[in-house]
């Protein structure tokens, strides 16, 4: 998966065992603005959100970039059910 600065809001909804999912943004700028959230309800294992490494999850957490409410390039992200080695990063 992948998210441009072309997009003002991209979203992905993932459910049911998602595994071994990698997805990278664009790179935030100071004149664009480039945030994610990732909403998770259900168990996920093996998670990395930028610079957060979790390693066990369950019930609902949110989890946001800085800047998230502000930017003018968002990607949101929901995983329900369970997920297994799922990372988000930005390139």
């Amino acid at each position: 998966m992948r998210a441009t600065r072309r997009a003002s809001l991209t979203q992905s909804d993932l459910s049911r065992a998602a595994r071994r999912i990698d997805g990278r943004r664009t790179a935030s700028s100071h004149a664009t603005g480039s945030a994610a959230q990732l909403p998770i309800r259900g168990a996920a294992s093996n998670l990395i959100f930028d610079d957060q490494r979790l390693d066990a999850v369950g019930g609902a957490m949110p989890l946001a970039t800085p800047g998230w409410d502000t930017a003018t390039h968002r990607w949101a992200i929901e995983l329900t059910g369970g997920s297994s080695d799922f990372s988000v990063v930005e390139e």
